[in-house]
């Protein structure tokens, strides 16, 4: 029985390092976005270690080692706020591109719509010109057809074939 246990002890091990990478953590950046988020996180810890910086020394303290001190508490502290802030950051890039591909989407399907009703105009538009070259046509033949009847000329001019219209 002892050399069924170590097998399945293996098999477990194997399931939580499959647990493992299968997991997300919840503070993550996407990898494509990593450089931008990079750049906003390091900006914001640059500006607010500034404006820090600039009312730790207005203070006028006498000790520099003082004004350093607080500088950093203050940094330190502001670290999570602009994690949390370059997340919202990363997060309202999603929602934009989400609108932008909705958008795209809409003009896209708005764009076929518009090519389907010229198509359509286009078909109707050639069809009447050919119904109306036709007509003409008929009525030309026929037209001398009679004429030629009413003058008792024989009328051997076979009738005009339709015409042919490509589908391009």
């Amino acid at each position: 029985m002892g050399g069924l246990h170590v097998p399945l002890k293996e098999i477990e091990m194997e399931k939580d390092k499959y647990m493992l990478a299968k997991r997300m953590p919840v503070f993550s950046f996407m990898q494509r976005t990593f450089l931008a988020d990079l750049i906003f996180f390091l900006g914001l810890i640059a500006s607010y270690t500034y404006m820090v910086g600039e009312y730790e020394l207005a203070k006028g303290r006498e000790n520099s080692v003082e004004t350093i001190i607080a500088i950093v508490g203050h940094v330190g502290d502001f670290i999570s706020v602009a994690l949390v802030l370059t997340l919202f950051f990363e997060l309202g890039g999603s929602v934009l591109m989400i609108l932008w591909n909705l958008y795209k989407r809409e003009q896209e399907k708005r764009l076929r719509e518009i090519a389907t009703e010229v198509a359509m105009e286009v078909a109707a538009e050639i069809t009447e010109k050919v119904t109306a070259e036709r007509d003409r046509v008929w009525t030309e033949w026929n037209t001398r057809r009679m004429a030629a009847e009413a003058s008792g000329i024989p009328f051997h001019e076979p009738p005009p074939t339709s015409p042919q219209v490509s589908p391009e």
